[in-house]
């Protein structure tokens, strides 16, 4: 039992000294915060690009020019294009343009 009780008694102060280290970060942030530009999420994802290319790091740069490239132009915005070209009312005239012009 005195085990019990000198264990719960340790965890209860491993517990305050996390909260308390948590605080002190919290508050290391936010002065941190302060003093930084307004920086948007793209701001950030650029500089982390500019970073990795500075560090000759390709593969992160490209991996921030992805998530760039999806922030400036979301999947939902873009137009995907097919044509299509029904053959059966084209002449044999058309169909061998149309052949010549695809360099097929």
């Amino acid at each position: 039992m005195l085990w019990c009780i000198a264990h719960h008694t340790k965890s209860r102060m491993l517990n305050k000294q996390i909260r308390e280290e948590f605080k002190l970060n919290a508050k290391n942030f936010q002065e941190v915060m302060k003093d930084l530009p307004q920086l948007s999420s793209l701001d950030v994802l650029r500089m982390a690009m500019h970073q990795a290319l500075q560090q000759d790091n390709f593969e992160d740069a490209a991996r921030y020019a992805n998530m760039v490239a999806e922030y400036e132009q979301p999947k939902l915005q873009r137009i995907d294009q097919t044509t299509t070209t029904r053959t059966a009312d084209l002449s044999d005239e058309d169909l061998k343009r149309i052949i010549a012009e695809e360099g097929l």
